[in-house]
């Protein structure tokens, strides 16, 4: 079983090289905005935070690319908890990651992206430590005007805290 799983993903990844090869760009620029959803301990409760991301990428095989992206939070939330209320905040976000591009249709592509992200927040205007954690996304992506696209996707954040995010993007590759 392992070895035909193995056959299965080196087939499609063949596959999709073979079809996305013929795409003609070398980077691309995305702007995205997340809805950003954990429980952090010290607050005991799920907090959610809009974030924006400014991400740059830049192909490193046929269907792979190589991204990194910077961003923040937007405002912050009080949570009432048994302790009162107390507010959280996302200040920044960085991250790396490597993301693997898959051909559905014409216009319409498949992708997934497992990295590194980093996160600093304020819990009651108490900034904690920029703390690095896996990250994994799955979403599509809609290609119009020849190089530009939009799309959606959603993103697991392996922290103690079960992070997870929202995620819809506008993007262009030259």
């Amino acid at each position: 079983m392992k070895k035909l799983t193995m056959l299965a993903a080196v087939t499609a990844l063949m596959t999709s090289s073979v079809a996305y090869a013929a795409s003609d760009y070398c980077c691309y620029v995305e702007a995205a905005s997340h809805k950003y959803s954990e429980t952090p301990a010290s607050i005991g409760a799920e907090v959610s935070q809009s974030m924006a991301t400014l991400t740059f990428g830049g192909r490193v095989f046929p269907v792979m690319d190589l991204e990194g992206y910077i961003g923040s939070g937007m405002g912050d939330e009080a949570i009432e908890t048994e302790a009162g209320v107390q507010t959280y905040e996302v200040t920044s976000v960085v991250g790396l990651n490597l993301k693997v591009t898959f051909p559905i249709a014409e216009s319409w592509n498949f992708y997934t992206k497992a990295g590194m992200y980093g996160m600093d927040s304020k819990v009651n205007g108490s900034s904690g430590d920029l703390e690095f954690n896996p990250m994994f996304t799955a979403g599509g992506e809609l290609n119009f005007f020849r190089k530009t696209y939009i799309g959606a996707g959603y993103s697991f954040y392996g922290s103690e805290t079960d992070a997870s995010s929202f995620n819809v993007l506008i993007g262009t590759r030259f």
